[in-house]
C-alpha cells in the first residue's frame, strides 16, 4: 500500500513538476559546484522535469526509465537519492552501458538509508557510484564522496530568505558581484562566523546536534554568533568579514554552508567524519570536537590555509566541472 501510495503522489508530484518547468524560467548549470548543477551536467538524469521539480518533504518524483535506455560505456548517469528504488528496480535492468553513477539532493546516507545499495553495488554495469553523504558504512570500492555544493535551487521555487524567485544563473550572478567586492581571507577578522543556530532539526541523523554544539561555543571569544536574521546576500555579505564559518552537520553528513563558505572565501571549520574526502586539497580544518577553536588554533588554521583561496586548483575544486570530468576520468580509467 505504501508502495502504491508512493507512486500515486510521485505521478502527482510529475504533473506539478513539469508546470513548474515550464513556468519557472530557465534552469540551468552553474558554475560553482550544485547539487543540481551536477545533475545537469551528465549524460543523462531522467530528464529536466525530474531533475528540477522535486521540492522538500514530497514523495520522490517518478521518472520515465526509457529515459536510461541509451547509456553507453563511460557515460555519467544521475539519480534523485530517494528515487533509487525506482532507479535499481526499473531503469538498472534497461542499462547495457558500463557507467558511473552520481546520486544526491537529498540528504540520505549510502549506503545507510538504502536497503538496495548492496544489490546496486553488485552490477557488473556499475563501475563507480559517486554519492552525497557517504556515511560510515561507504567502504566498496566503488563508493565515492560527493559534494552537496550550493543552494540554488530553492530561490528557483520560489520565494525564500529574503529573496523573490530568481533563475540559478540569477543567483549566481549576484555570487559574483559579492565575489569581486569581499576582502581576501588574509584581511579579515580573524573569528569564526556562526549562524548555524538558525537551523536546527530535531531529526538529525549525524554528529552533534546544532543544540549541542551551540553550548559548546557559547562564550567562546573567537566565535561570533550571528545575532539577526539576514536576507541571503546580505548574510553573504557579513561572513565575508571573517576568517572562517563553523560548519556542523546538517540532517544530512554534508552542508550547503560548508561549500557557500568556501566559495565566499571563508575557511569552514568542520568535524571529523565519513566525508573528509571531499575536502582535500581544500582550505578547510577538520576537528575532532569544535571546542579546539580558540585563539591560537585559529592562527595556526589561519597560517596554515588564508593564501589557499588565491590558487586556481583549489578554486577548479568548487566548481561543477570539477567533480564531473574526475568522474569521467574514473570511469574511463576502468574500460
Amino acid at each position: 500500500m505504501k508502495e502504491l501510495w508512493n507512486r500515486i503522489a510521485g505521478t502527482l508530484g510529475g504533473w506539478e513538476a513539469r508546470y513548474r518547468t515550464r513556468s519557472l524560467g530557465p534552469f540551468e548549470p552553474t558554475r560553482w559546484v550544485w547539487s543540481r548543477g551536477l545533475a545537469l551536467g551528465c549524460d543523462h538524469n531522467g530528464g529536466l522535469t525530474f531533475v528540477r521539480g522535486q521540492r522538500g518533504a514530497r514523495a520522490p518524483l517518478r521518472f520515465d526509465p526509457r529515459a536510461f535506455d541509451a547509456v553507453k560505456d563511460g557515460d555519467l548517469v544521475w539519480t534523485r537519492l530517494i528515487a533509487l528504488p525506482q532507479f535499481l528496480k526499473e531503469a538498472l535492468p534497461r542499462i547495457r552501458g558500463r557507467f558511473a553513477l552520481l546520486t544526491g539532493d537529498e540528504d540520505w546516507s549510502i549506503p545507510g538509508s538504502f536497503e538496495g545499495s548492496a544489490a546496486l553495488l553488485a552490477s557488473d554495469r556499475l563501475v563507480y557510484w559517486f554519492t552525497q553523504n557517504p556515511d560510515r558504512g561507504a567502504t566498496h570500492p566503488k563508493l565515492r564522496a560527493l559534494p552537496i555544493g550550493l543552494d540554488f535551487h530553492t530561490i528557483s521555487n520560489g520565494p525564500r530568505w529574503g529573496h523573490d524567485r530568481a533563475t540559478p544563473a540569477e543567483q549566481e550572478a549576484e555570487l559574483e558581484a559579492l565575489r569581486q567586492q569581499m576582502p581576501r581571507n588574509e584581511d579579515r577578522l580573524l573569528l569564526a562566523h556562526a549562524d548555524f543556530h538558525f537551523n536546527k532539526r530535531k531529526d538529525q541523523t549525524w554528529g552533534d546536534d546544532r543544540d549541542s554544539v551551540q553550548r559548546a561555543l557559547e562564550g567562546n571569544e573567537s566565535v561570533v554568533f550571528q545575532k539577526n536574521k539576514l536576507k541571503r546576500i546580505d548574510l553573504w555579505r557579513e561572513k565575508t568579514r571573517y576568517a572562517f564559518v563553523v560548519s556542523p552537520h546538517g540532517n544530512g553528513l554534508d552542508c550547503h554552508r560548508t561549500w557557500e563558505s568556501l566559495v565566499l572565501g571563508n575557511i569552514p571549520i568542520v568535524k571529523r567524519s565519513s566525508i573528509d574526502s571531499l575536502y582535500e586539497g581544500l582550505p578547510v580544518v577538520i576537528v575532532e570536537d569544535f571546542r579546539e577553536i580558540g585563539p591560537e588554533s585559529l592562527k595556526k588554521w589561519h597560517a596554515q590555509h588564508a593564501d589557499a583561496f588565491e590558487r586556481a586548483d583549489v578554486l577548479e575544486r568548487l566548481t561543477n566541472q570539477y567533480w564531473l570530468e574526475r568522474a569521467r576520468r574514473m570511469v574511463r580509467q576502468e574500460l
